[in-house]
């Protein structure tokens, strides 16, 4: 009716104990755990409809309708509806039980799918939920077939994301605290072990040699479970500090428990980590022309060579780089820093008839990291 614990156990005993409430002594393994659990009936809260399902066969992946027989053993109708409990080897869409009379049986086919990763002796896991909100669980053996496949999805992520960067950013030298998780997407058990990031600690020895404390390697991780690796950090260089973040790099390797043979390898690259609150902007100046200057009296037109200065600052936190525009191209600028480029062109006919130098744009653009932004170029230099 209730799970008073997941996974492993061994010999139990249940009894009614003096203050109305119920006993579990069990073993929790085979050497040195020995646990009693005690509840109510407000805890079980149970609903006497059993349900009966047969063993069955499928293949991973597949979707099959399992039929299951409940019985209302209630003194009154039952409604409510069955569907699969916790369990990541098993899904359905939930049936509906509707005015079950009191003593009645009836049977519901269950369309059941089956995870990918499911392989096979499994556990089904199925719960009625009563209109009231009372259950009745049961447990149905399965036997899933299907080749064996391996794999992980590997993310991660800065762990003090409580830390406001616009009043304590990160410093040179400063360890940042990141995490990973890592899931299996095969259905038999793997060994994990990273064996290169930007992280300390992170990287362990190859799969069969001891490794030093807190690195994210991983021995024996069951088909479709997960686990997370709190302890790597990351030191902030003077470089990424100037860029305003990190990009979290790492490789990784795994294969079959019980086989020291690597099956597969990511390398990742991860999303950028912000080190400040990053305000990158930058503006665009044009001088005065410094050459080639038409002659006394005379008029400027088109074809003749024009020169000028377009004077670019990082008035924002953080490096840029890839500035450009439509006659310079900077490829990179430090916070506060500012870069000229002389500009050399032909005089165009909208240069001739305004007396000045047109930008042949008004937009320049620039980068830091994944953010792309844009500043408006003076549109023109008197002659």
């Amino acid at each position: 009716m209730r799970t008073i614990r997941r996974g492993f156990s061994g010999y139990s005993v249940a009894d009614v104990l003096d203050n109305g409430k119920f006993g579990v002594f069990y073993e929790a393994n085979y050497t040195d755990a020995m646990q009693l659990a005690t509840f109510d009936e407000e805890w079980l809260n149970y609903v006497c409809a059993p349900m009966q399902a047969e063993a069955f066969t499928a293949s991973s992946g597949s979707t099959l309708d399992v039929p299951v027989t409940i019985t209302n053993q209630e003194d009154e109708e039952l409604s409510g509806a069955i569907a699969v409990g916790a369990s990541t080897q098993f899904s359905a869409t939930a049936k509906s039980v509707t005015n079950l009379a009191a003593g009645a049986s009836t049977t519901i086919n269950l369309p059941v799918t089956v995870a990918s990763t499911a392989l096979g002796n499994q556990s089904l896991p199925l719960q009625f939920t009563s209109s009231t909100g009372k259950t009745s669980q049961v447990s149905v053996s399965a036997q899933i077939t299907g080749e064996e496949t391996t794999g992980l999805n590997i993310s991660g992520q800065r762990t003090d994301m409580s830390r406001d960067l616009a009043v304590d950013p990160y410093a040179v030298g400063e360890k940042v605290p990141y995490s990973f998780r890592v899931n299996s997407i095969g259905n038999i058990a793997q060994w994990v072990v990273p064996t290169a990031g930007n992280f300390s600690p992170f990287a362990a020895s190859p799969i069969g040699q001891p490794s030093p404390a807190g690195t994210c390697r991983y021995s024996n991780l069951p088909a479709g479970a997960g686990y997370t690796c709190a302890t790597p950090r990351h030191e902030v260089t003077s470089n990424e500090l100037a860029n305003g973040f990190f990009i979290p790099q790492t490789h990784w390797t795994s294969g079959r428990v019980g086989s020291n043979a690597i099956v597969d390898e990511y390398t990742i690259t991860d999303q950028e980590v912000d080190l400040v609150d990053r305000q990158p902007s930058f503006t665009v100046e044009a001088s005065q022309q410094v050459a080639a200057e038409p002659a006394l009296n005379s008029s400027p037109k088109a074809g003749d060579w024009i020169s000028y200065e377009v004077t670019v600052t990082n008035t924002g936190n953080v490096r840029l780089s890839a500035l450009e525009g439509s006659e310079f191209s900077i490829k990179e600028l430090d916070a506060g820093e500012s870069k000229s480029a002389t500009i050399t062109r032909l005089r165009t006919s909208a240069d001739a008839s305004s007396r000045s130098a047109q930008e042949k744009s008004k937009i320049a653009t620039a980068r830091n990291g994944d953010i792309k932004i844009q500043a408006e170029i003076s549109q023109s230099i008197a002659p």
